[in-house]
């Protein structure tokens, strides 16, 4: 029992210790930037599905529109999953713990896992789903990466929190991929 207190007593400073580093090594010139970013992730994770309906349906594309359906409801599942664990786990944003962490940006419900971070590598994970080609996948990515970043070095989630709303992105699409029949006869 000792043993797993020190563990998780040494992972919670290291997490502390990261945040603490990425918070106030960042590049102040860039915070509206980092904030423009961390702004964009529930904005993208609605928006490009949303666009890809609009398209498919108004050039009536079933190819377009089944994939726009299949990556809002990725969307749906991680959120829902989300959402649920945020205020069941209801853990403290860093910067009401720890006061010299600087908090840059919005931040009220409870910590984690981050809802940005799951919006984003969720959109990351159904995009790579759908496409098969890099030039669509790396746009993605290098945008899910940034706001997993800004959320951390805006001071409003722990370095954990990011990690559980990348786990979260990536196995949602994964789980409605190979769950719901109709997609995995699509997909595979």
């Amino acid at each position: 029992m000792y043993f797993i207190h020190v563990t998780i007593s040494a992972l919670a400073n290291t997490d502390v210790a990261i945040l603490n580093w990425l918070n106030h090594h960042r590049i102040e010139v860039l915070d509206p930037f980092i904030q423009f970013i961390t702004n964009t992730a529930y904005f993208f994770a609605i928006g490009v599905p949303v666009i890809m309906l609009i398209v498919g349906y108004s050039k009536k594309n079933k190819f377009i529109q089944f994939r726009g359906w299949y990556i809002l409801f990725s969307i749906l599942l991680a959120e829902i999953v989300s959402t649920i664990l945020k205020y069941g786990i209801n853990r403290t944003r860093p910067f009401k713990v720890y006061p010299f962490i600087d908090k840059l940006t919005a931040g009220g419900s409870p910590s984690f896992p981050s809802g940005h971070s799951t919006d984003a590598f969720v959109l990351f994970f159904a995009v790579v789903i759908v496409f098969k080609e890099w030039k669509y996948r790396l746009p993605v990515l290098i945008w899910a990466l940034l706001v997993g970043y800004s959320r951390m070095a805006l001071g409003v989630h722990y370095p954990t929190d990011v990690l559980g709303g990348f786990v979260i992105g990536t196995i949602s699409p994964f789980i409605l991929k190979n769950a719901v029949p109709r997609y995995k006869q699509q997909f595979n």
